[in-house]
């Protein structure tokens, strides 16, 4: 996927796509690399709590889960996710945490994301999404 960071244009890696509008990385290496391209800190975690950071880029929302040290989870929101698909999604998919902190921070940003259609690229073993107007 690729979004605008500072002016640039930068790939988000994904693992996934849960539904559209909804992409999932859980893949450490991945999540390091969106962590670096995109400027994502965590300024303080406090152990066996789960640490959540969420970004508006205008055109999605960018939730990001740290469960432990080796263990995080980004999700990718699109303003084309469709709420009634979402909603059905079991909770082996999307534990019912993750939906509704989903949900809590789709419903706080959602005046401020444009609507864009998401179209599928790949590159070498990773999959990239791409924002189009």
């Amino acid at each position: 996927m690729s979004i605008k960071n500072n002016g640039k244009t930068i790939g988000f890696k994904i693992d996934r796509e849960i539904i559209e509008g909804l992409y999932i990385t859980f893949d450490l290496d991945k999540v390091t690399d969106n962590y670096n391209n995109f400027n994502i800190k965590y300024d303080s975690t406090v152990q066996n709590e789960i640490a959540i950071k969420g970004y508006n880029k205008k055109n999605v929302i960018i939730l990001n889960f740290k469960l432990d040290n080796d263990n995080h989870v980004q999700y990718i929101i699109g303003k084309n996710m469709c709420i009634k698909e979402f909603n059905k999604i079991a909770d082996n998919i999307v534990p019912s945490y993750f939906k509704d902190k989903i949900k809590e921070f789709l419903n706080k940003y959602n005046q401020n994301i444009d609507t864009k259609l998401f179209t599928l690229q790949t590159q070498t073993n990773n999959t990239y999404y791409s924002i189009s107007s």
